[in-house]
This record gives C-alpha cells, sequence and structure tokens, in this order.
C-alpha cells in the first residue's frame, strides 16, 4: 500500500458539511487478509543502516525513524505495548518473502510519481501477516526532525514511516480521517501525522 502527496483544497456550503459528516462516520481499516496480524510480537523490523542520502541529519534519518515508530508515547507502541521493535540493520534489499521485516530507505519500482513510500505486507491463509517490506520513492526529498535547517518543501520522514509500519502491523488507508497517521495523503513539511490518532490506535488494538 502506498502514500500519496497531496495538495490542500477549500470546500464551501454544503460540500463541506458532507465531507464533515462523512469523516465522523468513517473509521479505521484492516487490511483484507491481514485480520490476524504477526504472531510473534513484538515484531522486529530492521530498519535500513544505510540511511537516506537527502536527509542531512547525522545518520540520514535512522535514528529519527527508529525513535518515531518505536515511540511508547505517540508511535505504534503507545497504541500496543511491545507490538514492535524496530533497530537498524542491514535489509538486504529488503528481499519480499523471506519473514523479515524491513524498512529500506531505497526505492521501489512501483512507487514513483505522487507515490512518497509503499509497503508490501505478505500474509497466509489464515490471514496472518508473515512478512513486511517497505520502501520510498527515490525521487521524492526528505527530511527529519533532527536536521537543523528544518523543512522546506520536503517530507518528514518520521510521518511517513510511521504511516508505512502501520500497513506492515496490518492497517489501510481511512477514507476521510485527514488527522490520522493512515490517512492516504501527506503534504511537505507536515509532521502531526507522526503522532498517532485514536483511529489508528483502535485500529490496531483491534488487530492485536
Amino acid at each position: 500500500m502506498s502514500r500519496k502527496i497531496r495538495k490542500i483544497s477549500v470546500l464551501m456550503g454544503s460540500s463541506l458539511l458532507v465531507l464533515v459528516m462523512s469523516l465522523f462516520l468513517t473509521g479505521f481499516v484492516v487490511i483484507p487478509g491481514a485480520e490476524n496480524g504477526w504472531q510473534d510480537l513484538p515484531v522486529r523490523l530492521v530498519v535500513d543502516q544505510n540511511g537516506h542520502p537527502d536527509i542531512e541529519d547525522k545518520d540520514g534519518g535512522v535514528t529519527a525513524v527508529t525513535n518515531a515508530v518505536n515511540s511508547r508515547s505517540t508511535g505504534w507502541n503507545s497504541a500496543v505495548r511491545g507490538v514492535l521493535a524496530a533497530a537498524p540493520g542491514n535489509t538486504g534489499g529488503g528481499r519480499q518473502g523471506d519473514g523479515i521485516p524491513t524498512l529500506n530507505f531505497t526505492g521501489s519500482r512501483v512507487c514513483s510519481g505522487g507515490c512518497v513510500a509503499v509497503t508490501f505486507p505478505l500474509t497466509n491463509n489464515r490471514s496472518e501477516i508473515i512478512d513486511a517490506d517497505i520502501y520510498v520513492n527515490d525521487r521524492v526529498d526528505f527530511t527529519s526532525k533532527l536536521e537543523n535547517d528544518g523543512c522546506t518543501g520536503e517530507i518528514f520522514i518520521e510521518a511517513t514511516m510511521v504511516h508505512e509500519v502501520g500497513h506492515a502491523l496490518g492497517l489501510g488507508h481511512p477514507p476521510g480521517k485527514f488527522w490520522a497517521t493512515m490517512y492516504a495523503y501527506v503534504g511537505p513539511c507536515v509532521n502531526y501525522q507522526e503522532s498517532l490518532s485514536r483511529d489508528d490506535r483502535r485500529g490496531l488494538q483491534t488487530i492485536y
């Protein structure tokens, strides 16, 4: 599942009312066929130790991403304690189907154009997740909160990867929930989606 860049637009009148009503009527989404999640917890996600070449903090975003996805106050461990244990390591490029979940700072051919990053969860016939690999779009400029020069039109790697790890854990895109981490779209210099919303937490708790 992939995440895309979206520009913000304004709706007026009755259209706005319909939008607001639909937002509160929709909820979290679990990926079909992944309802039983991972069976061995915590999920030991390997974060690409090489980092991303565009991110100018001390290690190319490795620490920023690892801290964000592991966080017990804003990340996935705040929803289900002990669900995730991400750590830097050698991802081997993220070999799909090997049973080793990886987060790669390298690209995938299927993630291009408006795609920011993509996750490939693999499930079995018992609706269990048995592998997941995350990749980025090589053409997207990323930044992290740990960079000294702030954000100038880039995409925050923290919000991006907390979102993608949500897919790796079994969550899909909730329609209309623009405040949720798992919302399908992200904008430049927007990082509030690094912190889970109530809907994100409820979704994960449904699986685990």
